[in-house]
């Protein structure tokens, strides 16, 4: 397993389109701390950069000797909107940005059962780019548990061009497994591994809606060893799941800034912790 960093990193939890620090710092950042890729974002590059612009930040990662684990240029999918389906019926742009930047993983979203014959004509479109379309597990959306994701990927039927982002910290707001059982299961379909956590609160300063209504959080660091993060996603269990099925592809640290933290502070405290629980 390699260490990617997520842009999520450069921004606050509720505000998606503001980075706080710019791509060629994140990319130094990145480099200097010792992770091997950039998961990309719509803050740094988006559908509507210049072509120019965009392969001047490949340039920038082949300079700090990166990959683009992931690249998500619309920014509705950023911030899983419910239109951000839309994306799939016009996927050509979001193609272009990922073959740019040297990624052969674009994250979507499929909101709605009736989005799969779009995702099935983006999949046939992405494979002849040799890109594979990414779905996160997510709440608002069909891809909520384990059970949604493999009825959603039954349905879609693109085994080798359509996969699943696996984040543990949404399974467990969802309610459900993401320890070595539950990885077994999807194993063949897991294409990225985003991870970062929550603790479920009823107090929690944050709420999601899920389909079984709505839940409150409370936001951890990932990698935090306190008495609160104690009740949050057991990284052990979920990274015994990882090597039980043999996963080799990137762990890509999903952790929003927090504020009174730097980019810098936060994305050096997560890779210590993501090496040593890695091994």
């Amino acid at each position: 397993m390699n260490l990617s960093l997520s842009a999520r990193i450069a921004e606050l939890e509720h505000v998606k389109d503001q980075p706080a620090v710019g791509f060629e710092e994140l990319a130094r950042l990145a480099s200097e701390i010792g992770y091997e890729a950039l998961c990309i974002r719509s803050a740094q590059v988006t559908l509507d950069t210049p072509d120019d612009d965009i392969e001047q930040a490949r340039q920038l990662l082949d300079h700090y000797g990166l990959q683009a684990s992931m690249v998500c240029p619309g920014p509705g999918v950023s911030a899983n909107t419910a239109d951000s389906g839309q994306a799939l019926r016009n996927i050509g742009r979001h193609l272009d940005v990922t073959e740019l930047l040297g990624s052969k993983l674009l994250r979507v979203s499929v909101m709605r059962k009736d989005d799969v014959i779009w995702a099935q004509r983006a999949a046939d479109q992405a494979r002849e780019r040799g890109i594979r379309l990414v779905q996160m597990t997510h709440t608002e959306c069909p891809f909520e548990t384990v059970d949604d994701c493999l009825e959603m990927l039954t349905r879609i039927d693109r085994p080798d061009d359509f996969g699943l982002c696996v984040e543990p910290a949404n399974l467990l707001v969802c309610g459900d497994d993401y320890g070595p059982d539950a990885l077994r299961r999807i194993s063949p379909h897991i294409f990225n591994v985003y991870v970062q956590n929550v603790r479920v609160d009823e107090t929690g300063s944050s709420s999601v809606v899920t389909n079984a209504g709505i839940v409150r959080y409370q936001r951890l660091i990932v990698g935090e060893e306190t008495p609160e993060a104690q009740a949050g996603v057991d990284f052990d269990r979920f990274f015994e799941g990882l090597q039980s099925i043999q996963y080799a592809g990137f762990v890509t640290c999903h952790q929003p800034l927090v504020e009174g933290t730097s980019v810098s502070e936060l994305a050096q405290f997560v890779y210590d912790r993501l090496t040593r629980s890695l091994g």
